[in-house]
């Protein structure tokens, strides 16, 4: 490859900027949850059914933060194991197709998206998928950075949707571990924004023999 190969042009500084964005808005998504759940004691409430329809735009607004967020880190990341970006894909595809599905059922059913994500665990199950995605791009900034908090995403959040799926935590610990990811992935995505433009870059020749 020669050197205007490695040239890094503005295309790439906006496909950074990009990639890192997604990042922070899937983290304000997960940061704001844990604070409207600490703002209203969410743990406290004798009805979660109540609770979730007179939280309903905050809550739609923070489930879609996320899912976008997440979906346009994960199409714009640069990685140089073509594997690994296939597999983040697939995770997010399926977790994308279950939103839209759960939309549906949702309209249809008469239940409401944001209660079967919660109450169902289909809903969960499926919202899982995005969020393993999002801990795969939280896997790859460990692996190639050491950011102990991406570490600590890549654990939390699966403890949190299995425990939630399961029923294996109570409200109040599920908040917990709510808050633990939600600053976690605040600290991630805030160190993630001010980091020179060309270590998420790396050796573009790479990904030029492996498109």
């Amino acid at each position: 490859m020669d050197e205007l190969s490695q040239e890094i042009t503005p295309q790439d500084i906006r496909g950074v900027r990009v990639y890192r964005g997604g990042i922070l808005l899937a983290a304000a998504g997960v940061v704001g949850a844990a604070l409207l759940l600490f703002v209203s004691r969410a743990w406290e409430t004798p009805s979660a059914q109540g609770w979730i329809d007179s939280h309903r735009l905050a809550l739609h607004l923070m489930v879609w933060s996320v899912t976008i967020g997440t979906g346009i880190s994960v199409v714009t990341v640069h990685l140089y194991m073509r594997q690994f970006h296939t597999l983040l894909k697939i995770l997010y595809g399926i977790g994308l197709a279950a939103m839209g599905a759960f939309v549906v059922l949702g309209l249809i059913g008469g239940r409401g998206f944001l209660h079967i994500l919660y109450e169902t665990p289909y809903g969960t199950f499926g919202f899982g998928f995005v969020l393993a995605a999002l801990c795969g791009i939280a896997v790859k900034e460990a692996f190639c950075f050491g950011r102990i908090e991406a570490v600590l995403i890549a654990v939390v959040t699966p403890i949190l949707v299995l425990g939630h799926l399961f029923r294996w935590t109570s409200p109040q610990t599920g908040f917990l571990l709510l808050a633990a990811d939600a600053i976690f992935l605040g600290i991630f995505a805030a160190r993630k924004w001010i980091m020179p433009v060309d270590l998420d870059i790396g050796d573009k020749s790479i990904y030029m023999q492996n498109p």
